[in-house]
């Protein structure tokens, strides 16, 4: 019987293979499950799909040097989160430019449009993506962020306020202030 048949294979499992014994396949496991979320991410961070594979092979560099601080008491996705963050969140500010972000990320969340039709209803549900998706380009990056784990990735606000570094309140209040500047923006723009 093969010892690999009992490895355990949930995040936390994998990530002490890679800090215990240096397991590179383990740690391949973990970039497979994750790559498209971290590189999705970067996208909505820096509107760049080239700069965003560049950053999600950066992320997951610096997920490798840093799994020695990972605490596997605590879940994987949302540490990955907050390293990636800070990976990404430092490529942005040492830009030190504004970045176009207005890229085709997944927002269908933020808008509520719903599902199938003709021509007239696809062409209405792409011009208020991408009006969405300016609105909130515009916002502060933190509430950017904040915003995008939340209705984009589906985090929780406790786990907003882990890869933040963030008190929860903080959490809540930007994600509360960036919607309401959002549908304000919007409503002013003629989207409801």
């Amino acid at each position: 019987m093969s010892s690999t048949s009992h490895q355990d294979t949930s995040d936390a499992g994998l990530a002490r293979r890679c800090v215990d014994h240096s397991d590179r396949q383990a740690f391949s496991v973990l970039v497979r499950r994750y790559q498209d979320a971290i590189v999705r991410l970067a996208v909505r961070l820096t509107g760049n799909a080239d700069d965003a594979e560049d950053l999600a092979q950066e992320c997951f560099l610096r997920v490798w040097d840093k799994l020695g601080h990972y605490n596997p008491s605590r879940d994987f996705k949302p540490w990955l989160y907050q390293v990636s963050t800070n990976v990404i969140l430092n490529w942005l500010s040492s830009r030190k430019t504004r970045i176009d972000t207005s890229s085709t990320a997944p927002i269908e969340s933020l808008i509520g449009i719903a599902g199938d039709g003709g021509a007239d209803v696809t062409a209405l549900k792409n011009l208020e993506e991408r009006l969405v998706s300016e609105v909130l380009d515009a916002l502060p990056v933190g509430t950017r962020v904040a915003i995008s784990l939340r209705f984009l990735e589906g985090f929780t606000f406790q786990e907003i306020a882990q890869i933040q570094k963030l008190p929860l309140p903080t959490v809540a209040s930007r994600v509360r202030r960036g919607l309401a500047e959002m549908r304000s923006r919007l409503e002013r723009d003629g989207v409801k």
